[in-house]
């Protein structure tokens, strides 16, 4: 497919490519993500083409698709990438920057290689907290029906409840306690990467956790 770009386009891929590499150099991490050259690339590419008088700018377009594609096909590429931070807002929100801009720069280039994810503020999990009420004698239920056939397991970490450890060897997330024991302290993706025993720290965390847990295919 043959994508074509006008110059109002080349220039706002610049700016949302500006804002992704700002996102991602402002992170400390221990090695640079291998994608952030590329986007280098790109923004480097987009301003000799711009400083020029957009000569060859249809020529650049098949470049900016390809150091693209490398970007999100390299090894913990952009679509996988995220901003760590303890702060659940901040991380939220910078998360939410960072996406919005990889998609349009997507968009632009009509390539679709980046799947949109889910980021939690402190408000969105105070209201599944909240939520949860609804449904509760489901949860209730369930892990009822489970102690009757298989007991009521003792969880192995102590913030975490026995019903939801329970649960958890249930549905067979882990092979075994020491995996499960690690899992729990894991960033979860469809968590919106929060580690459940960061939930259950939050205010009404047990039952947000508990919520998040209903959720996961068996």
């Amino acid at each position: 497919m043959i994508v074509t770009i006008n110059k109002q386009q080349l220039l706002h891929l610049k700016a949302e490519l500006t804002r992704a590499i700002s996102i991602v150099n402002r992170q400390k991490q221990k090695e640079i993500p291998k994608f952030l050259s590329f986007l280098n690339i790109m923004k480097k590419n987009i301003e000799t083409c711009v400083d020029n008088d957009y000569d060859g700018i249809d020529e650049l377009v098949g470049y900016l698709c390809e150091d693209w594609t490398l970007a999100c096909k390299s090894e913990h590429g952009l679509g996988t990438w995220y901003v760590k931070d303890d702060n659940i807002d901040i991380k939220a929100i910078e998360n939410r920057k960072f996406e919005q801009a990889i998609l349009e720069i997507d968009k632009i280039l009509q390539t679709n290689y980046i799947m949109p994810r889910t980021w939690y503020d402190s408000n969105d999990l105070h209201n599944i907290g909240l939520s949860f009420n609804k449904y509760k004698n489901d949860w209730d239920n369930m892990i009822k029906g489970i102690i009757n056939k298989y007991g009521l397991i003792k969880s192995e970490i102590p913030m975490i409840p026995d019903d939801i450890w329970t649960y958890a060897k249930y549905i067979s997330i882990a092979s075994d306690d020491n995996s499960l024991i690690k899992w729990f302290s894991k960033e979860i993706p469809s968590f919106g990467y929060l580690a459940p025993l960061e939930i259950v720290k939050l205010v009404n965390g047990e039952n947000i956790l508990r919520s998040f847990m209903m959720d996961i295919t068996v």
